[in-house]
């Protein structure tokens, strides 16, 4: 097993045993013992699954697929305001932003650019002017 991959193997274990990662596990644990977590979350889900079929298939018409978006912004609503479920979702988005904050580090040292730069500046590291890059 080479360095590298032995590094990316530690770097994983250590996100699995951060705070965010065990608040996710627990957010799951909590969401698989509540008994009415799951049906809602299959009512939501086989909506979702209707409504792409009908894009799909070419016979939901704008004003359907408006509707559509309507029920499933609501139904979203409703699903986050259950605790359960509203905790699993706040979970899963915090672990997916402490994920990322890693990847942005990993892509910026390697890459070499300043976070928030473009790939054409390299986060104006250089000096250079270009805001043409940042609209």
């Amino acid at each position: 097993m080479s360095v590298y991959t032995e590094k990316a193997r530690e770097l994983g274990n250590l996100v699995l045993e951060s705070e965010q990662a065990k608040a996710l596990e627990a957010a799951r644990e909590a969401f698989h013992a509540d008994p009415e977590a799951q049906p809602r979350m299959d009512v939501y889900n086989a909506y979702l699954q209707n409504v792409q079929t009908a894009i799909d298939s070419g016979v939901m018409t704008d004003e359907q697929y408006a509707s559509a978006q309507k029920r499933m912004a609501e139904m979203v609503a409703e699903l986050k305001a259950y605790p359960v479920i509203g905790a699993l979702v706040a979970a899963e988005n915090a672990f997916n932003m402490f994920v990322n904050q890693i990847m942005t580090i990993l892509k910026t040292t390697i890459t070499g650019e300043e976070p928030g730069g473009c790939s054409g500046c390299s986060g104006h590291s250089h000096g250079a002017d270009c805001s043409g890059c940042h609209q």
